[in-house]
């Protein structure tokens, strides 16, 4: 409780600092915040901010999901910046004790990443890095073949019990349609929960593992063993989940790497 006290009285004491003093609240944001070259204004991040390299050394504010006011607090930020839906009952608490708080909502398709870059930009007073970042994604995007003519159909499994998938308003159907494939859940929902019946309806050419614990599941179950994309051995494992998940910077990767998946 005195902490908390002390930091309060602190963040209201008028003292301000030279260069900014920035906490990330997502994995995206931190990673958009170190492409934009705001490395050293961080002065902290969640444990599941991995990337780059220099974001584990950064003091953790707790977990991606419950970010612990009082560390925050006694960090002395000048401002917080967030990717996240689920961010928001901890924007309205921060915002009380008097930390600008700036929580975007997660981006639904690849315009709207480019959209949080410069948004962010604009934000730490980045806007030349992130102009220029933006056009780096474009560069690399543009750069990529899509040599596939037959567009396989594509699931991407998030959770096995209960089965969640992703859904078609999502970045991450972008990605796909980008590199050459289709995201087989039309659903509007952005994640939504599937039957198995209806994934053995909808039988797509691939299935794509964001977890490690998603294949012997899946393997491992007479449930999936009818599906295409399991007798035909086409289980996407080896791709790093955070190109694919984060709307971030790093999305390029991901589409060159799925496309070497569907030319193989």
């Amino acid at each position: 409780m005195f902490l908390r006290i002390l930091c309060v009285i602190l963040a209201f004491s008028g003292v301000t600092f030279a260069t900014p003093r920035l906490i990330s609240l997502s994995p995206a944001s931190t990673e958009i915040l170190f492409a934009l070259g705001s490395g050293p204004e961080i002065v902290g991040v969640t444990t599941a901010c991995n990337f780059p390299e220099e974001a584990k050394k950064c003091p953790k504010i707790g977990a991606f999901f419950s970010p612990q006011t009082e560390k925050i607090l006694s960090l002395s930020p000048t401002r917080i910046i967030g990717i996240a839906d689920h961010l928001n009952l901890a924007q309205n608490q921060l915002k009380q004790l008097g930390i600008p708080v700036t929580i975007y909502p997660t981006a639904k398709s690849i315009q709207d990443v480019y959209r949080l870059i410069a948004h962010i930009g604009a934000l730490t007073n980045k806007q030349t890095q992130a102009q220029n970042l933006i056009q780096s994604c474009q560069n690399q995007v543009a750069q990529l073949t899509k040599k596939n003519k037959h567009r396989p159909t594509v699931a991407v499994i998030l959770w096995a019990e209960p089965l969640l998938v992703v859904g078609r308003p999502t970045f991450i159907s972008d990605i796909l349609a980008l590199s050459g494939a289709q995201n087989c859940v039309e659903t509007t929902l952005e994640y939504p929960k599937l039957s198995i019946e209806a994934l053995l309806k909808l039988n797509p050419d691939y299935l794509i593992l964001t977890n490690p614990q998603l294949t012997d599941q899946i393997l491992n179950s007479p449930r999936f063993s009818s599906l295409k994309a399991v007798q035909s051995h086409h289980l996407i494992t080896t791709l790093n989940p955070d190109l694919l998940l984060r709307p971030g910077p790093r999305f390029p990767q991901a589409i060159a790497e799925l496309e070497k998946q569907w030319a193989q």
